[in-house]
C-alpha cells in the first residue's frame, strides 16, 4: 500500500514537473522569442519551416492535429491563417491567438528593434495568463531578454559606425523597411523600371521570385546579397543583415 502511494505521488509530481505550455508559431523567428521568455516552461511548434515560402505553404494534417492541443498560437498574417484561424478557435475555444499580422511595412516586424520589444512583452503577457504559477519566471526572463535586445541594438549601431560607406538597403520587398527604420537608414524600394546606383547592395530573400529579373536587369552593377529573414536564430540573423547592409558581406564569416 505504501509503495503504491509513493508511486502515485511520483507519477503526479512528475506530470506536474514536466508540464509545459504548448505554443505554436506560424513563423520561425517567433519561436526564438517564445523560447527566450518561456525557457523550459514551454514547448514550441513551428508551423512553417524557415526554408519554406510562407506565401505558398499548406498545413499538413499532423500540424492541424497539433494546433488543437495548443494554449497559444502566434500568428503572422500569412495566407493559410485566413482559412484556418477561425477553425482553430472553434475546435479549441481556450486557444489564445496572438496576432502580429499587418503592420505599416507588410509584416516581418521582428526586423524592427522597438517592435521586437513589443513582441516580447506581448508573448510574456500571454504566457502569464495561461500559466500563472510561473508568472514570475516569465517576468524575469522578459527583463533579461529586453536587455539582450538593447545590447543587440548597440552592436548593430557599432557595425554601422565602423563602416565608412553610406548605408542604404535596396530591395523589392517592403518589409525590409522595418529594419531600416530602426537605424535611420535609407531604404530604396526596387522597381523594375528604376535603376539604382552602381555597386549598390540589393538585399534579397531565398524566396525572392524576382531574383532572376533583378540579375538580368542590373547585371554587374548591383551586388545581390541573400539572407533569410525567417531564420529562427533571430539575433544572429539581425547581426548578419547589419553587416550585409554596412559592408556588403558577413564580416564574422558565418
Amino acid at each position: 500500500m505504501k509503495k503504491s502511494l509513493i508511486l502515485v505521488f511520483l507519477l503526479v509530481w512528475g506530470y506536474a514537473y514536466d508540464f509545459r505550455v504548448k505554443v505554436g508559431v506560424s513563423l520561425a523567428p517567433y519561436a526564438y522569442f517564445v523560447k527566450k521568455i518561456g525557457g523550459n516552461f514551454v514547448d514550441v511548434a513551428i508551423l512553417v519551416p524557415q526554408e519554406r515560402n510562407p506565401k505558398f505553404y499548406t498545413l499538413k494534417q499532423e500540424q492541424i492535429k497539433t494546433i488543437k492541443s495548443l494554449k497559444i498560437l502566434v500568428s503572422a498574417g500569412i495566407p493559410y491563417e485566413k482559412k484556418w484561424l477561425k477553425r482553430f478557435k472553434n475546435a479549441n475555444p481556450s486557444l489564445k491567438i496572438l496576432d502580429f499580422s499587418g503592420g505599416q511595412y507588410g509584416g516581418y516586424i521582428w526586423l524592427n528593434i522597438e517592435k521586437s520589444k513589443e513582441i516580447a512583452k506581448k508573448i510574456a503577457h500571454h504566457l502569464r495568463m495561461v500559466d500563472i504559477k510561473n508568472a514570475q519566471n516569465y517576468k524575469r526572463n522578459l527583463e533579461l531578454f529586453l536587455q539582450e535586445i538593447d545590447s543587440l541594438d548597440q552592436k548593430i549601431k557599432s557595425i554601422f559606425a565602423s563602416s565608412k560607406s553610406n548605408h542604404s538597403l535596396i530591395s523589392n520587398q517592403i518589409f525590409w523597411q522595418n529594419f531600416t527604420q530602426s537605424f535611420d537608414l535609407k531604404f530604396v524600394l526596387l522597381k523594375e523600371q528604376k535603376r539604382i546606383p552602381k555597386n549598390a547592395f540589393c538585399i534579397i530573400t531565398p524566396f525572392d521570385v524576382k531574383k532572376t529579373l533583378i540579375q538580368e536587369h542590373f547585371l554587374s552593377k548591383t551586388q545581390l546579397l541573400e539572407i533569410n529573414p525567417l531564420r529562427q536564430d533571430w539575433e544572429a540573423m539581425m547581426l548578419e543583415l547589419a553587416e550585409l547592409v554596412a559592408f556588403g558581406e558577413k564580416k564574422n564569416g558565418k
